[in-house]
């Protein structure tokens, strides 16, 4: 599994600006995840820019004092286009934007481009900035890739939603308020497969009607099954309790907030392990292997929370 980040993606583009044609009028970028690319480009260079609907009709993006040719310009001026993606993977969508630039009959020179492609993808276009594997995910797409989310564990606070402030983090009423009205952070656009918390069960309620407020979709939902904060504080599990839903859970890949757990849960699984908190990929070697007993627990607390994992696996899950 690869990832890219966008400060990848600024590099790779960047990297590429000597290779690029010099003879550029023109940025068009494919929205929406193309228009990252197009911007930095069309910065770098001081081009002009705009969409594909722009293009089709003779309009661009206004920007500030350095950019020239903010003007409209007209379908008889031929151009030296650069239309731009930030990945071809089928390679179908930039397959349906040149019919629909053909259709248009414009009458410009395009040069077609992606940050990334796949193998498949590469003939689809004319550069490809580097060739990824299809196994890859962006940090701009990573809660809206339906084949992603629907085969990984995601962590709640830190991920869907803020952490609790020391203060809200009481075990009582301010952070039942926070439970119900945290501010959301990544908000996924397509169902999760499992969400796996180290929040309370017996606060399953309330974080699943925030759940439902915000219209997050999942198919399985699995808490901590321990009596209070003191006592989920003291374990000092969550690591250990999140690679054991993990490891069973026939996932591939596992999203987490924190840096330090997010690490814990490739070291003990093995399995690639996202971390928010560091915007980094935990994978094929990227963290050093280490016995889950140096996470701290004790032999029996390893065993304890292997045991509370199978018990709330077989447990039916719940949708929000």
């Amino acid at each position: 599994m690869q990832f890219r980040s966008v400060a990848d993606l600024n590099n790779a583009v960047i990297n590429a600006l000597p290779s690029l044609p010099r003879e550029i009028d023109l940025v068009v970028g494919i929205p929406r995840s193309g228009m990252l690319p197009a911007n930095l480009i069309a910065l770098y260079r001081n081009l002009p820019l705009t969409d594909i609907d722009g293009l089709i009709g003779q309009r661009l993006l206004v920007g500030g004092r350095r950019s020239r040719n903010n003007q409209v310009f007209t379908s008889s001026d031929p151009l030296n286009v650069l239309v731009i993606d930030d990945s071809a993977q089928s390679g179908g969508q930039l397959a349906d934007v040149r019919k629909t630039l053909e259709a248009a009959k414009l009458p410009h020179r395009f040069t077609f481009v992606v940050v990334y492609a796949s193998e498949q993808g590469l003939v689809h276009v004319d550069r490809a900035l580097e060739v990824l594997g299809e196994n890859r995910f962006f940090e701009w797409n990573i809660m809206h890739h339906r084949f992603l989310l629907q085969r990984a564990c995601v962590d709640i606070d830190g991920v869907l939603c803020r952490d609790p402030t020391d203060a809200e983090n009481d075990d009582g009423p301010n952070y039942e308020h926070f439970l119900l009205n945290a501010d959301p952070l990544f908000v996924p656009t397509v169902p999760i497969r499992h969400l796996v918390t180290c929040r309370l069960e017996k606060y399953r309620e309330h974080t699943e009607t925030w759940l439902e407020t915000h219209d997050v979709e999942y198919e399985e939902l699995t808490m901590l099954d321990l009596p209070t904060q003191e006592a989920r504080q003291a374990s000092g599990c969550h690591a250990e309790f999140k690679a054991g839903i993990y490891e069973k859970s026939n996932t591939l890949l596992f999203i987490e907030s924190s840096e330090w757990q997010a690490k814990g849960i490739f070291r003990i699984t093995q399995s690639p392990v996202y971390s928010v908190g560091t915007n980094e990929l935990y994978s094929d070697g990227t963290a050093a292997p280490r016995r889950p007993h140096d996470l701290g627990l004790s032999r029996q607390g390893i065993r304890a929370v292997k045991r509370m994992a199978r018990r709330l696996l077989r447990r039916p899950g719940r949708k929000g």
